[in-house]
């Protein structure tokens, strides 16, 4: 009798999950596929922004880019001469300049709100920001 008891026990012993052990984990693995779905989506939304170029702090062009526009490109008359910028989707550089030394052409792209490219000599700015208009809160003002 002990030998069939001790089978029973050895049995009972090997079992590594019981079946509410397989539907938690079941729910876990759900929820982070879900996670890594959702946080992976929400990178891919239509991103827009606002782009101002202004020469000698004088807004000369505004208008608004968003992922999949079409490639524009815009000379912009500066004060020491023609700066060239273009514009490809949601993105913006400076691709000619004027000035001397091209730190604004090395610049490269933006597509980000926040980001400038500046071209001191030729007083060309190009600001990139959100289209969205924010609130100013009673502290900041």
């Amino acid at each position: 009798m002990q030998a069939s008891e001790s089978k029973n026990i050895s049995r009972k012993s090997k079992r590594v999950f019981k079946p509410g052990d397989v539907l938690i984990i079941s729910i876990i693995i759900a929820l982070s596929i879900f996670t890594i779905f959702s946080s992976s989506r929400a990178g891919k939304e239509t991103k827009s922004g606002e782009v101002t170029i202004e020469v000698n702090g004088k807004t000369v062009k505004k208008f608004l880019v968003e992922r999949g526009g079409n490639r524009r490109v815009f000379s912009v008359e500066g004060v020491i001469g023609v700066s060239k910028i273009e514009v490809k989707g949601e993105k913006v550089r400076m691709v000619e300049s004027a000035c001397r030394d091209k730190i604004c052409v090395r610049m490269g792209w933006i597509d980000s709100p926040g980001q400038n490219i500046v071209c001191l000599p030729n007083r060309v700015v190009i600001r990139y920001t959100s289209p969205r208009k924010t609130k100013v809160d009673s502290i900041t003002e």
